[in-house]
């Protein structure tokens, strides 16, 4: 939320929590593991390690958005708390699978190895317009011979409404000019694979920082 409202700091509600000895729960929401104004021009979100370092108990996070994994929750903190959530028996309804837990594994060792470029989400964060200003060159010669007229046009991406909802990162577009944008991007979104893009200005637009390299290539 922004504008005319006021929160209390985790330091605060954490310094309350202790003297009252109830436990202090924290939802993050998106977990970013990196510093998310390194990744990009983008403002900081709160770490997982930052949250505990002042003063919380527990705190959840997804392992998907800013993380880059499989779709699933993730609770960290004390390990007594995390004992206590274990023997709940609502619990055994709500643990990960094997192939999520194979797919958070193979997530968090890219991190632990550095190489968090393999991430989708950070990668894609991390292009520089001048990057994506020659893909669009090189798919835009591709398409000089047919009937469909198309230009490179600017946007912003949008990173997520639960993760930085209020960053956006300046991007390069795809724009094709045509009379019915509407209509076109139906059969686009029905395509095998689908194409999805958005509509501004009477212009079909497709961001080019929401498409593997490697899809370009094979298109």
């Amino acid at each position: 939320m922004g504008g005319f409202v006021e929160s209390p700091s985790t330091e605060s509600l954490a310094k309350l929590a202790r003297a009252k000895r109830i436990p202090f729960v924290e939802d993050l929401g998106s977990g970013a593991i990196i510093a998310t104004e390194k990744a990009a021009a983008i403002e900081h979100e709160p770490t997982p390690a930052e949250t505990l370092k002042r003063g919380v108990d527990l705190v959840c996070f997804s392992g998907d958005k800013l993380l880059g994994g499989p779709q699933t929750g993730i609770i960290a903190g004390k390990a007594r708390h995390v004992a206590a959530l274990k023997r709940e028996p609502f619990f055994r309804a709500l643990r990960c699978d094997k192939l999520i837990l194979a797919a958070l594994q193979t997530t968090v060792d890219l991190y632990l190895s550095g190489e968090t470029n393999a991430v989708p989400a950070l990668a894609m964060m991390q292009l520089s317009t001048g990057e994506l200003r020659r893909r669009a060159e090189k798919i835009i010669a591709r398409l000089d011979e047919l009937p469909l007229p198309a230009e490179i046009g600017e946007g912003n991406a949008q990173i997520g409404g639960g993760s930085l909802p209020r960053s956006a990162i300046p991007s390069v577009t795809l724009d094709f000019k045509i009379d019915e944008p509407a209509a076109f991007a139906a059969r686009l979104r029905r395509g095998r694979p689908p194409a999805i893009g958005y509509i501004a200005a009477g212009k079909f637009k497709l961001d080019l920082r929401t498409i593997f390299h490697d899809r370009m290539k094979s298109s």
